[in-house]
């Protein structure tokens, strides 16, 4: 039995993708040695395709342990476990798209960057992480008293709060009402 594979393999090609730096062995797979270059560059191309926006992609989704803080949730029902991991997508894509929304006015107002870092130093590519921490600071209250009408406090917003909102095309004098 053995001598009829090897009359019928003549060759094993065993292909190895690595990074540049040869570092990082990226697949393993063998093929017959029949299978051209092209081909088998062609698979190793599709897989480069399919691999090329991982980081981004794994970047987002780390975001539920780092800015969600999510932490092991013990539930029974499918259903519920369903419906937490939509409300984590629909958060991820919230975020997603506010800074989408920010980026975009940014180079449409041709803004290079802004002082979102501690001691006002610049940001090119804000994250929705980083404009929420700087909001976290606004305060909102309502103070009731009977017989009159509810009083909205909200703390004063700084020059580059404003500017935030105002990119995210919101109006100023709404926020906080």
């Amino acid at each position: 039995m053995a001598l009829a594979v090897s009359a019928y393999l003549k060759q094993l090609l065993f292909i190895l993708t690595v990074t540049a730096d040869g570092g990082v062995p990226l697949q393993f797979r063998a093929a017959s040695g029949n299978v051209t270059d092209d081909q088998t560059h062609r698979q190793t191309w599709d897989l480069l395709e399919a691999y090329k926006r991982q980081p981004t992609i794994e970047k987002r989704f780390s975001q539920l342990k780092t800015d969600f803080e999510e932490a092991p949730v013990y539930l029974k029902s499918v259903h519920r476990i369903q419906a937490m991991l939509c409300v984590y997508f629909f958060a991820l894509l919230v975020e997603a798209l506010l800074e989408r929304q920010l980026r975009h006015a940014m180079q449409d107002k041709e803004i290079e960057s802004l002082p979102l870092y501690p001691e006002g130093r610049r940001c090119r590519w804000p994250t929705a992480r980083r404009v929420i921490d700087l909001f976290e600071t606004v305060q909102r209250h309502v103070l009731e008293r009977r017989g009159q009408p509810s009083e909205i406090m909200v703390t004063e917003l700084s020059r580059l709060k404003r500017r935030l909102i105002k990119l995210l095309g919101l109006p100023v004098q709404d926020y906080g009402r």
